[in-house]
């Protein structure tokens, strides 16, 4: 695994930044960036053309969910970025549209475990 990039889109600022150590602390060399705004991500995804190679996106954010979110990006990849739903919702509708999505990797539910992270990254 190279210096890959990684967006972490959540509006809570605590589970970002616990997401953001934990995944630094099992891959040193990722490159982490942390929105609490999906728009300004999908300005970089579709204006400037930084696609990362994984968006860890959390579901419930007050401007736009990460559903509408999904429904934006998905037109502007041009490379297959992993995408993981992180949620604190244990609604069975979001986990069963989760994975019938085609961009979607996996369905990960807070608090996140480090197990769930390292298999999101294919380390064992």
């Amino acid at each position: 695994m190279g210096n890959e990039l990684v967006y972490v889109v959540d509006d809570d600022q605590i589970a970002s930044m616990i997401t953001q150590r934990m995944l630094s602390r099992i891959q040193p060399n990722l490159t982490i960036e942390v929105f609490s705004n999906p728009e300004e991500v999908i300005r970089l995804i579709c204006t400037e053309r930084r696609q990362p190679d994984y968006i860890f996106l959390d579901l419930n954010m007050p401007a736009m969910n990460g559903w509408q979110f999904l429904d934006e990006v998905e037109k502007h990849i041009d490379k297959k970025s992993s995408i993981f739903i992180l949620t604190s919702s244990i609604d069975d509708r979001d986990s069963a549209r989760a994975k019938a999505h085609k961009q979607i990797s996996g369905y990960l539910i807070k608090p996140i475990e480090h197990a769930a992270l390292k298999n999101a990254l294919n380390i064992n």
